[in-house]
C-alpha cells in the first residue's frame, strides 16, 4: 500500500481541527525550567513561595504565640467575658393561666358552634399571644416577693423595689417636680463625663458630687445592669461644646414637692385582667390609679425636698408599705417589660412559658378546671382530652324521634367519622329552602348538646355511643365453693350403682 503523503488523490485534513478549543495545540509551550520566583510572592496553594516573606511569618506566628497552643485561645480573652442569664432563684415556681376574658370568649364560642376541641390544642392555642395569658410567680413557703400595686413589677429584696420607683412612674403619684433656677458652677474645667446609653452629663470626674451622681444614675434608669458593666457606658469629653452643655445643665436643679393624694390610694379594688381563681385575693387587686391625683396648693422653697436621698427617706415611711406589698404569689402579663421584674424572676418566666409551648400539661389540666366552671363538658374521647357542648349519652329509641332527627341519627350510625359537608349533600333534599334548612341545622345542633352525636373541629362527625333498645344482660351468679363439711358429705353419698355393687359383694 503506498504513502498517503506521496498519493496525489488522498486528502490532506492535518490542517482541520475538530477538537474544543482548549484542546488545540496552537501556541508553542513555554519554557519555565530558568523562572525564578519573587521574594515574598504568594503561590498559588495561598501561602508564601520560598523566600523573606514566608520566614517572617513563621517568625511573627512564633512571636505572636509565644506561649505555643492554638493560636484561636490567643483571641478567646479579647473578646470580653460573654453575658450569662441570671439563674432563676432556687424553689421559686411558674405557672400559666389564661385570662378571665379569653376563657368565657373560649366557652361561648364553644357552646355556639357545637363543636368538640382538643384540650391540648385549645391550650396550645392560648400560649401562641402573649396576651391571652398571665404568669404566675409563686416564692416558696415562708418566703416574701415585693409587688408594685400599680405596675405588676415583682422583685426579690426590697432595694430592687425602690430602684423601680426612680425607673418608672410610680413617684409621679406622690411627688410633684419643680424646677428651679441656680447659679451655674464656677471654676476651671477641663472634661466632663457622659453617659452614652442615657446622654446623661455627670460633671468633671474630679468633682466631689460625681460618684454620687454615678450611682444614682444607675440606681434610677440602669439598676438591671451589673454596676461594672454600667460604668463602661461613660465616655470622658475634653471639648468646649460639651463642657457648656453641663454647666447649662447645672443651672436647674430639681426640688420635690408633696401631693396630697387621695385616701384610695393603698386600697386594692378589683382588677379584671388577672386570674381570681388561682390567685390570692390580694394578688387579684389593684388600686384606682385611674382617678386624678388631688395635687397640693404650692409650697414654700423651704418645704421642697431638695435631694433624691431626703425624696427616698419620705417615701419609705409614708408610702413603701402601701404600693409595695409582701406577697407569696404574683401574676404578672406575660408580655411585662423585663425591667419590671428581677433577672432571675425573668428567666423564671421565660423558662415556664417555654416548658409549657413544649407540652402543654400543667396548662392542660387548669384549662379543664376553668372550663368546667364555665359549663363546657370536659371528657375522653378517642383516648384524648375533649372540651364540648355535652358528654356522650346514649341514643333513645330512634323511632321516638321525629323525622329529622332520625334521618341524621342513621347517617351518623352509618357513616361514622365522615365530615359534615358529606353530612349535608347525603340528607338534604335538592329543592330545600331556606327556612326549612335552618330547621336541619336547628335539629342537629340539638343531637350535638345532647352529646347523641359528636362533631369535631376539623367538621368529622362521630357516632357517640350504640342504641340501647335491648334490657341489660343480667349478671352470671357464679356458684360459690363448697364448705368442708359440705365436701365430705358430698364425698360420702355413693350412686345407686355403688350401693348394689356392695350388696353382692357382702
Amino acid at each position: 500500500m503506498s504513502d498517503s503523503k506521496n498519493d496525489n488523490n488522498s486528502l490532506d485534513l492535518s490542517a482541520l481541527s475538530f477538537g474544543p478549543a482548549w484542546a488545540r495545540d496552537e501556541k508553542p509551550k513555554k519554557d519555565y525550567s530558568g523562572y525564578a520566583p519573587k521574594e515574598g510572592a504568594k503561590s498559588r496553594k495561598g501561602g508564601f513561595s520560598k523566600g523573606k516573606g514566608r520566614d517572617d511569618r513563621r517568625d511573627n506566628n512564633r512571636s505572636f504565640n509565644k506561649g505555643g497552643g492554638n493560636r484561636r485561645d490567643n483571641f478567646s480573652n479579647d473578646r470580653g467575658p460573654r453575658f450569662q442569664p441570671v439563674p432563676a432563684p432556687e424553689g421559686f415556681t411558674g405557672e400559666v393561666m389564661p385570662i378571665e376574658e379569653g376563657l368565657d370568649n373560649l366557652a361561648k364560642q364553644i357552646q355556639q358552634t357545637a363543636r368538640t376541641y382538643s384540650v391540648f390544642d385549645l391550650a396550645r392555642m392560648v400560649l401562641q399571644s402573649r396576651e391571652r395569658f398571665n404568669v404566675g410567680i409563686k416564692a416558696p413557703k415562708d418566703t416574701k416577693i415585693f409587688r408594685n400595686i400599680f405596675s405588676f413589677a415583682t422583685y426579690l429584696t426590697k432595694e430592687e423595689a425602690l430602684a423601680d420607683f426612680w425607673q418608672n412612674d410610680t413617684k409621679n403619684q406622690f411627688y410633684k417636680e419643680v424646677k428651679t433656677e441656680v447659679e451655674a458652677p464656677s471654676g476651671n474645667f477641663t472634661s466632663v463625663a457622659r453617659c452614652t446609653k442615657s446622654g446623661v452629663y455627670l460633671g468633671p470626674p474630679n468633682r466631689h458630687d460625681y460618684q454620687t451622681k454615678l450611682r444614682e444614675l444607675h440606681r434610677e434608669r440602669f439598676a438591671q445592669l451589673p454596676f461594672e458593666v454600667f460604668q463602661r457606658n461613660i465616655e470622658v469629653l475634653n471639648d468646649e461644646e460639651s463642657i457648656n452643655a453641663w454647666i447649662e445643665s447645672e443651672k436647674t436643679q430639681t426640688f420635690y414637692q408633696v401631693l396630697d393624694v387621695a385616701d384610695s390610694i393603698g386600697k386594692p379594688v378589683k382588677n379584671d385582667k388577672k386570674p381570681t381563681e388561682e390567685a390570692p385575693k390580694e394578688e387579684t387587686e389593684t388600686p384606682a390609679a385611674e382617678e386624678p391625683v388631688v395635687e397640693a396648693e404650692p409650697v414654700a422653697d423651704e418645704d421642697l425636698i431638695k435631694t433624691r436621698a431626703e425624696l427616698e427617706q419620705h417615701f419609705l415611711a409614708n408610702h413603701f408599705e402601701k404600693v409595695y406589698k409582701q406577697v407569696q404569689i404574683s401574676w404578672v402579663p406575660s408580655a411585662i417589660p423585663k425591667r419590671l421584674l428581677s433577672p432571675g424572676l425573668f428567666t423564671l418566666l421565660k423558662d415556664t412559658i417555654s416548658e409549657e409551648k413544649r407540652y402543654p400539661g400543667k396548662l392542660s389540666s387548669l384549662m379543664c378546671r376553668q372550663l368546667s366552671g364555665r359549663n363546657i363538658a370536659v371528657f375522653k374521647l378517642q383516648k384524648k382530652l375533649k372540651a364540648g357542648p355535652s358528654r356522650p349519652h346514649a341514643i333513645p329509641t330512634i323511632e321516638e324521634l321525629s323525622d329529622r332527627p332520625k334521618e341524621l341519627l342513621k347517617w351518623s350510625i352509618a357513616n361514622d367519622g365522615k365530615g359534615v359537608e358529606q353530612l349535608w349533600k347525603d340528607v338534604l333534599p335538592a329543592d330545600i329552602t331556606d327556612e326549612d334548612k335552618a330547621q336541619w341545622y336547628h335539629d342537629f345542633k340539638w343531637l350535638l348538646t345532647q352529646g347523641f352525636v359528636t362533631l369535631m373541629e376539623d367538621g368529622q362527625v362521630f357516632f357517640s355511643k350504640k342504641q340501647e333498645n335491648s334490657p341489660p344482660k343480667e349478671k352470671e351468679v357464679k356458684p360459690s365453693k363448697p364448705t368442708e363439711p359440705e365436701a365430705k358429705a358430698e364425698e360420702k353419698v355413693e350412686t345407686p350403682a355403688e350401693a348394689e355393687k356392695e350388696e353382692v359383694e357382702k
